[in-house]
Formats: C-alpha cells, sequence, structure tokens
C-alpha cells in the first residue's frame, strides 16, 4: 500500500490560503447577519410598519401592498432596486414559511445585504488578482475579509451593502470592457451601472473613471454603436425612479433630505473639517459621535471599523484594534502620496491610485455638499478599504532595490506584521460582541 504524509506546506499554499480567507470573511459575515436582530446597528429603520416612513416601512409596503412608495417623504426618496430585491426575498420566505410577521419580513432585506456582501468580498478578490501576486493577496484578503464595515454592512437593512457590491463591479467590470471592449462587456457594464444607480444614485460617480476608460479607447470597433447601446440601457435603468417621483411628486433630481440642525458640522473651518487630523478626538474614544464629531479624516479611521455604534466591550480591544487599523491606513496613505508626487517616474499599476483619488474625493465631496456628521459615516465610502488594499499589495509586491532597500524592507515586514495584528483583533471584537 502507498504511504500517504500529511503535508503542511502543500496544504497551506498562497492559493488556499486566499480561499481561506474569503470563506471566512463570508462565514464572519453571515454569522453576524443571522444573530443580529434588524433593529441592531440600523440606519432609519424606524417602526416596523407600512405606516411609517423608514426603510422598513419601504420595504414592507412592497411586500404587502405591492407598490412603490407614493410620495418622497422621509426614507422613501431611496432608489428601490434594493428594496424590490429585499421584497422578493421576502415573499419566497414567506411562500415557506407561512410567516406573517413584521419583523421576519423585514428580515429578508438582511438576506440581500449579507448576500451582496459575500459578492463584494470575491469582487474585491478579483481586482487583487488584477494588479498584485498570489504571494501578497494574503495580505489584502486579511484586510477585507475581516474589516468590520463589510460585515456591519451585511447584516443591516439598508443599501449600503448592495451599493458597495455595484461599485466594485463597475469598476472590475470597467477593467475587463478595457481589456475585451466588445459588445458583451459594453452591455454587461450598462447594466452594472444602471442596477448601480437604481440602488444609489450616487454609482454615477464612478462613471468620470469609466468615461475616462471609453474616451481611451474610442477607436475600437464599432464605438459609437456600443456607446449608444451603453446610454440606452444605463440611463432608463439608473434614473427612473427619480424621473417617476419628478414626475408624481416634485421631487428634485438629485434630492437627499435635511438632516437637522443637531448634526450640522458647517460651522466648523475646512481646515479643522477636512485638512487636519484630530488627535485628541482620536486618544478620546474609539467611537465615532455623529452629534459631536466634525474631523472627516479621524472619522473616516473610526467609523471604517465600527460604525457610528458603541459597544459592550473593554475598551481596550476596540482602542488597539483602532490603533493598527490607524498605523496601516497612514502608511498606506504615505506610499499612495508618495508615488503620487513621483507620477512619471512610477512604474505600471496607477489604477489603484487613481481609484483611491477617485473614490477619496466622492467622500470629501459628499461631505463638503452635506456637511453632517453622519455624512462621514465610512458605510458610504467601503470602496476606499478595497483601494488601500490594493495599494497594499502593490507595494508589498515591489522588490526592494536602491539607496532605501533595507528601509523599504523594513516597511514591507513592518506593515505585513499590522496586517496580521488587524486581523486578530478584529476576530477578537467580533467574538467579543
Amino acid at each position: 500500500m502507498r504511504e500517504y504524509r500529511f503535508n503542511v506546506k502543500s496544504c497551506f499554499t498562497p492559493e488556499n490560503v486566499i480561499k481561506l480567507l474569503f470563506v471566512c470573511g463570508c462565514i464572519l459575515r453571515i454569522r453576524y447577519a443571522v444573530v443580529t436582530p434588524v433593529t441592531m446597528r440600523g440606519h432609519d429603520i424606524w417602526e416596523l410598519s407600512v405606516d411609517a416612513e423608514g426603510k422598513a416601512a419601504y420595504l414592507l409596503r412592497l411586500i404587502e401592498w405591492g407598490k412603490l412608495p407614493d410620495s418622497y417623504e422621509q426614507q422613501f426618496y431611496q432608489q428601490p432596486f434594493y428594496y424590490l430585491l429585499s421584497a422578493l426575498v421576502a415573499v419566497v420566505m414567506r411562500g415557506l414559511t407561512g410567516i406573517e410577521d413584521a419583523a421576519f419580513l423585514v428580515n429578508a432585506g438582511k438576506v440581500v445585504s449579507c448576500i451582496a456582501s459575500c459578492l463584494s468580498l470575491y469582487l474585491s478578490e478579483r481586482l487583487l488578482r488584477e494588479f498584485c501576486s498570489v504571494k501578497v493577496r494574503g495580505y489584502g484578503m486579511a484586510v477585507l475579509s475581516f474589516t468590520p464595515v463589510f460585515w456591519l454592512t451585511g447584516g443591516r437593512l439598508g443599501e449600503d451593502a448592495l451599493t458597495f457590491f455595484f461599485m466594485a463591479a463597475v469598476i472590475l467590470g470597467t477593467v475587463e470592457w478595457e481589456k475585451q471592449p466588445d459588445w458583451k462587456h459594453s452591455i454587461l457594464l450598462a447594466v452594472l451601472y444602471g442596477c448601480g444607480m437604481m440602488t444609489k444614485i450616487s454609482l454615477a460617480f464612478p462613471a468620470f473613471y469609466t468615461a475616462y476608460i471609453f474616451w481611451k479607447n474610442r477607436k475600437s470597433s464599432r464605438f459609437i454603436p456600443k456607446m449608444a447601446v451603453f446610454a440606452v440601457i444605463a440611463l432608463p435603468l439608473g434614473l427612473w425612479y427619480s424621473v417617476r417621483n419628478f414626475v408624481l411628486f416634485g421631487q428634485p433630481l438629485g434630492y437627499v433630505p435635511s438632516m437637522g440642525e443637531v448634526l450640522y458640522r458647517g460651522d466648523r473651518s475646512y481646515v479643522a473639517r477636512f485638512l487636519s487630523l484630530d488627535i485628541k478626538n482620536w486618544l478620546t474614544s474609539p467611537y465615532a459621535n455623529p452629534y459631536q464629531d466634525y474631523n472627516f479624516p479621524v472619522y473616516l479611521l473610526k467609523s471604517e471599523l465600527f460604525g457610528e455604534f458603541i459597544y459592550d466591550m473593554p475598551v481596550w480591544i476596540p482602542t488597539l484594534l483602532l490603533l493598527f487599523s490607524t498605523l496601516l491606513t497612514l502608511c498606506v496613505a504615505g506610499i499612495g502620496i508618495y508615488k503620487i508626487c513621483r507620477w512619471k517616474s512610477v512604474p505600471g499599476k496607477k489604477r489603484p491610485l487613481i481609484w483611491g483619488l477617485l473614490f477619496g474625493g466622492y467622500a470629501a465631496i459628499s461631505y463638503w455638499k452635506l456637511p453632517y456628521g453622519c455624512s462621514m459615516d465610512f458605510r458610504y465610502y467601503m470602496m476606499l478599504t478595497v483601494c488601500k488594499v490594493l495599494v497594499l499589495c502593490c507595494f508589498l509586491d515591489e522588490e526592494p532595490e536602491g539607496h532605501f532597500a533595507q528601509e523599504q524592507l523594513l516597511l514591507q515586514k513592518g506593515l505585513k506584521g499590522l496586517c496580521f495584528l488587524f486581523t486578530g483583533f478584529s476576530i477578537l471584537f467580533f467574538v467579543m460582541l
């Protein structure tokens, strides 16, 4: 008989580690969605009743009445695709179980969010595959799998997780279109943009990058017909609800409801809000407070991990998690700034830097146009973590050379260590919930 020996090295290859991290990330998201009540750590859900005006009422009206909102009051202005998908899942759940309870039906929204969050992890890995070698992708996957904002939004009633899915999908779709600008990729990209804008109108923002790639490839075969078909598919899909509400109710295009004076932060200077790092606020508490905080960089660092909530656990756990995440983010930001300053001499792999500038600009513009505490919440800007991971892994892929080779090697080792520490404390944070 042949003797079989278990070889640890052959089992834990870089490819298998990436697959394991992906599975663990999905398990984390599913576990959180299953055990977390739909009313916990949510946003604008309000009463679980068709007579309310929150996100729960939006979904329940679709389930019970089979109709879209008859006004644009409160949360009824939201684009409908996420709620249509959730209503479909709720109807299936009700048909299989016979349960009519509102809380049970509203949980269908978490099912859609959780699936979207898991699929987004897959798309993010696909983006890593485009730019980084297999030997460093595991570090990026560890950060993506265990960053809390992804499983927080994946266990929530709301369009954030699905919006992030479409953000990642249109960027990856643009990459694929650039490599192969045929009819199949053109139509797929149009559908992704249309459904994405039907989820959140902010999906129009990455279209600036896609338009740039289209323009670069304007000499490709049958370019004008493809762009015409792209517009015919994407624009009606993405804008029909906005046009409907404008015609029926006079809802302004691009409408966002007022957040109220209690959340207003426009009375602070631009330096205090955008151009400084509020160390005192960072040290005071690991948690973001939309009613008091105004410093954009620190709020992003905090809400990427904890959202806008406080957790019942020893404070040293979130504090150390925030410390490791902040060090990792600041190091990657410094690398990105250095490479942007040396733009002409940086060889290849510039797309992650462009995306970082694009989505960083989107986040800053959003807070500038809507200067409210909740406008800084990282749940709107999750593509920034993907950009951070791409820049990180591209740097880890580099072979140190030149006068500062030893320093670069030391920095690479330090960043790998930070990835391990961040992952470990993120898991500890999840276990302590």
